[in-house]
């Protein structure tokens, strides 16, 4: 075991000795500047989640109306089709009246006023 570790040591002190960058920084830099970007990292992170937040209150917000819109549609156009149906009876109804009274008008032309011709 002595061995693994003096050839690993005399590896790791080859490599700061020979290395001008590699003492440098030290580890509580090392640490820090990774903490400092995970803290960049994290906070861009909350913004965007609020922002997403306000963009979901809005989609909501959205979403009420037209329902609110989509039941007033239905009671508007609930109404008109009563009304246009109303309508279209009330013109049945009249042309059936006018046809009735045509009929008669031409009974009464062929048959008389009280019909004593045609029995």
């Amino acid at each position: 075991m002595d061995k693994a570790f003096s050839s690993s040591l005399s590896s790791i002190m080859h490599h700061y000795n020979t290395d001008p960058n590699a003492g440098n920084l030290t580890t509580g830099e090392v640490v820090n500047s990774m903490v400092e970007e995970t803290k960049d990292v994290m906070s861009a992170n909350i913004d965007k989640v609020l922002s997403r937040g306000d963009q979901i209150d809005l989609v909501v917000e959205r979403a009420d109306a037209m329902e609110i819109d989509s039941k007033q549609f239905v009671k508007k156009s609930t109404a008109l089709k009563r009304t246009v149906n109303a309508q279209d009876w009330q013109i049945k109804m009249g042309i059936a009246a006018v046809a009735a009274f045509a009929c008669y008008l031409l009974l009464v032309h062929t048959c008389g006023l009280f019909l004593g011709r045609c029995m």
